[in-house]
């Protein structure tokens, strides 16, 4: 329990008070979560068109998750082959959330690896490519870990 005298000096007070190793310790934790939160910030980009080509496989609209492919993967997979990659593997029409322990950009190309989240708790690791087209991210590829190949490109 703190002191009368501690509850008024306010934060700056309570940090004058810490010994400078704890100091030293609270500005290396600071500076983590500040690069921690700039990363996410600087890759939250491409991210979204995978969020809005799931919600739309979710919602049965397959052209507009196709809309979310780049030029290249929809010149060497037609609507067609895509409809017919997704009748193989249905779980792709089911993912309600994702999240990803890697997200990189690098120069015009974006590389995503996480986990798919399903419907009544199901998971599926993924691995996505993406190109920045016309300053806008689209899927190139995604593979599927122990789920076989889902081609884009």
């Amino acid at each position: 329990m703190s002191s009368p005298v501690a509850e008024r000096r306010g934060f700056f007070g309570w940090l004058k008070g810490l010994r400078l190793w704890q100091k030293i310790v609270l500005g290396v934790v600071v500076f983590i979560v500040l690069v921690v939160a700039l990363a996410m910030w600087a890759t939250s980009g491409i991210v979204e068109p995978v969020q809005r080509h799931f919600t739309a496989l979710r919602a049965g609209d397959v052209v507009g998750a196709y809309s979310e492919l780049s030029v290249a993967a929809r010149q060497t997979t037609s609507l067609d082959d895509f409809k017919k990659m997704l009748a193989g593997m249905p779980a792709l029409t089911h993912v309600t959330g994702e999240s990803y322990t890697t997200r990189e950009i690098n120069n015009g190309q974006g590389h995503l690896v996480g986990v798919l989240e399903l419907d009544e708790g199901g998971k599926l690791p993924i691995e996505i490519r993406l190109v920045k087209e016309n300053e806008n991210w689209k899927i190139l590829a995604y593979h599927v870990t122990g789920a076989g190949e889902t081609k884009a490109q």
